[in-house]
């Protein structure tokens, strides 16, 4: 049997996350769905895993989220610049800072 990485078990918890989320979003709720929260207990407190102001890395350069929803994340640039991505790309390229 093969042993999961940390990356893959994030994929995967994050995959059962957004379908648990898209049952209980109503349909004018997903379409307003912007900045929607990404929860995680840590040490028996929920905590923001992926939020507005959250610092991530990638090529020893920190990006600041902007927005993030089910399907995609808006980043800042070190320069100010914002561009947004898919919600895959962001978990495969970025790291937590």
């Amino acid at each position: 049997m093969k042993k999961l990485s940390e990356k893959e078990i994030i994929r995967l918890m994050r995959e059962e996350w957004i379908k648990k989320v898209n049952g209980l979003l109503s349909e004018k709720a997903e379409k307003n769905s912007d900045n929607l929260k990404m929860l995680a207990r840590v040490n028996g407190k929920e905590k923001l895993v992926i939020s507005p102001d959250l610092k991530v890395e990638k090529d020893n350069f920190l990006y600041t989220v902007v927005s993030v929803n089910e399907k995609e994340v808006t980043l800042r640039k070190p320069s100010g610049e914002e561009f947004t991505i898919t919600s895959k790309e962001f978990e495969e390229e970025f790291e937590r800072e």
